[in-house]
């Protein structure tokens, strides 16, 4: 998972920071807040932490990831709810399960999506064809396309 929050214990500040440096984050912080309320946005969010070190972490964890996830495939126009599978060429009979994605590049017009497939190989996509593997018919429609070719 990436990181994209820091976390400090205002304990540690105190006891770990001079005066100066306890001045320095301040500021720090005020800047941050001032420039969210000039973007529009709260200025100041709250937020439920819970440490690594905690006995339920790891399903923590895992709720967060099913979150970030079904927004992902939101984003990029999947199904929510059912598993993902991919293709390997369009006269594939059986797809393949997805285990893992994410978006590995963004092209203003089109992103590129990284897939882990459940035998651990990972391969790159155009998000509209994953979006197009999704579908019930997704090998008749490229049969079809081939045949009026």
């Amino acid at each position: 998972m990436e990181t994209t929050h820091l976390v400090v214990k205002k304990e540690d500040i105190v006891k770990y920071c001079s005066e100066e440096q306890k001045k320095q984050l301040d500021n720090i912080l005020q800047a941050i807040q001032q420039g969210r309320q000039k973007d529009g946005k709260n200025p100041a969010n709250d937020y439920i932490i819970c440490s690594t070190d905690e006995p339920y972490a790891d399903a923590v964890a895992i709720l967060i990831r099913k979150e970030d996830e079904k927004k992902l495939r939101k984003e990029l126009g999947l199904p929510t709810r059912k598993q993902l599978v991919f293709y390997k060429s369009r006269y594939s009979k059986s797809p393949q399960l997805v285990k893992n994605f994410r978006i590995q590049s963004d092209h203003g017009c089109y992103r590129t999506v990284e897939v882990v497939l459940d035998n651990g190989e990972v391969v790159n996509v155009h998000e509209a064809y994953l979006r197009q593997m999704q579908s019930s018919s997704f090998t008749e429609d490229r049969r079809a396309e081939d045949n009026l070719l």
